[in-house]
């Protein structure tokens, strides 16, 4: 899925770099600002799944330790 949400993104930002490097005024474009446009949001996305994932790795442990002290087991089992 992180690969398919990575190609969506760059399928929505490379229009993006195109409309600013063929709308300056000025002949040419500035190369950071086109690199910029694309790699902000695509490290933005993998950023944010890696962090849902870090988050629900965290919730189902937390699942599994309230399910421990239910159980009346030891948290050093779970």
């Amino acid at each position: 899925t992180t690969l398919i949400i990575i190609l969506a993104t760059l399928a929505l930002v490379l229009p993006v770099s195109w409309v600013y490097m063929s709308a300056r005024p000025v002949r040419g474009h500035s190369q950071q600002v086109a690199q910029t446009l694309i790699f902000l949001p695509v490290t933005f996305i993998i950023w944010l799944v890696t962090l849902f994932m870090t988050v629900g790795s965290v919730s189902n442990d937390t699942e599994a330790v309230n399910r421990a002290l239910r159980e009346g087991r030891r948290i050093t089992e779970v």
